[in-house]
């Protein structure tokens, strides 16, 4: 009923302006008091100022988009919707701007046969913006439409919104697969999450390594000790000795060097890669990524008594829901020490 008044409104409006342009009443201030009514009608006025105010002067269109305050893409959008809506009924094309820009481009014809897919795999009358997009990304996954259908309807039957939502961000068949199953299996959103976004395997650091740890300490000394040989090495008259040594001693920098590099490449790939949870349980207790490496559970037992006088609900600027979020941190940070991250 909302959208039957909306369409005759714009019939009615219509009517009066072919008079109004007739007259030769239409400029920019008309489009601007006929956008401001909105919706369908803003499309129109757009569509005024565009063909008969601005019909010379692609300069001019554009700061008249400035004027009210929209860009040149999003007028573009409004003049799309209003183009399509205008000649088609309520079922055939979403009913509002949001949810048509999520279609597929292409000609009217193909967007309301598409539109009227996601209606029939949602079972929605109004399918969202959102149903539309997993609907062109999972379609746009397979070979095979058969299995597409199948997965596409798996998910907006049984995917809560976070999956969804998750879902919606996920490109390729292999990634649409592997949350299906959880999904069938019916394991818990928590878990299906999980599955989006893996977090590190800590045994298989190299910074937790101990003979790469010997390794940097042993540079480190012989660095020192380069050095020393350098200032000495300055006193003597034998020129040829002193570039030989100096030749050497760049070289082992070069290595120390590339060993440091290597390690900072991989803890920002370990960052990276790292769990948004262990992430925020790092900040929590205040514990950098440079300090994971000499973390142990005595150390990290240290930190945590130290925090608890703080948050414990007894301690002055404490409460129970500090207290219990430095709890799961606390757990978070044991299973990394041990190794028992997933």
């Amino acid at each position: 009923m909302e959208w039957d008044n909306e369409m005759q409104n714009l019939v009615e409006i219509k009517e009066e302006v072919k008079g109004d342009i007739e007259l030769g009443m239409v400029n920019e201030a008309y489009c601007v008091d006929l956008y401001n009514k909105g919706n369908l009608i803003s499309g129109y006025a757009l569509w005024l100022a565009k063909t008969e105010v601005h019909k010379d002067s692609q300069t001019g269109w554009e700061k008249f988009c400035e004027k009210i305050g929209i860009t040149k893409r999003g007028a573009n959008y409004q003049l799309d919707f209003y183009n399509a809506k205008s000649g088609t009924s309520v079922p055939d094309l979403p009913s509002k701007e949001f949810t048509y820009r999520a279609l597929p481009s292409g000609t009217p014809e193909e967007q309301v046969k598409f539109y009227a897919e996601v209606k029939e795999l949602s079972q929605k009358e109004e399918p969202t913006a959102q149903d539309i997009s997993i609907t062109k990304k999972i379609k746009g996954a397979y070979k095979v439409e058969a299995t597409a259908i199948k997965d596409i309807k798996t998910v907006l039957e049984k995917a809560t919104p976070k999956v969804k939502l998750e879902l919606d961000k996920r490109l390729g068949k292999k990634g649409v697969t592997e949350i299906i199953k959880l999904i069938d299996a019916g394991v818990s959103e928590e878990k299906v999450l999980e599955a989006f976004n893996p977090k590190p395997k800590l045994p298989d650091a190299p910074s937790k390594c101990p003979a790469l740890k010997e390794q940097n300490v042993e540079l480190r000394k012989k660095n020192k000790e380069l050095e020393k040989e350098i200032k000495e090495l300055i006193a003597f008259k034998d020129s040829t000795e002193i570039l030989d040594q100096f030749v050497y001693n760049v070289t082992m920098l070069a290595k120390l060097m590339a060993t440091i590099q290597r390690d900072v490449r991989y803890r920002k790939a370990f960052v990276k890669g790292m769990g948004q949870n262990t992430k925020n349980a790092m900040s929590f207790m205040d514990i950098g990524i440079n300090e994971i490496d000499d973390l142990t559970m005595t150390e990290l037992k240290k930190q945590y008594r130290k925090k608890a006088k703080i948050m414990h609900p007894d301690a002055n600027h404490g409460s129970d829901d500090m207290f219990i979020a430095l709890n799961n941190a606390y757990k978070e940070m044991q299973n990394l020490v041990l190794g028992e991250t997933k």
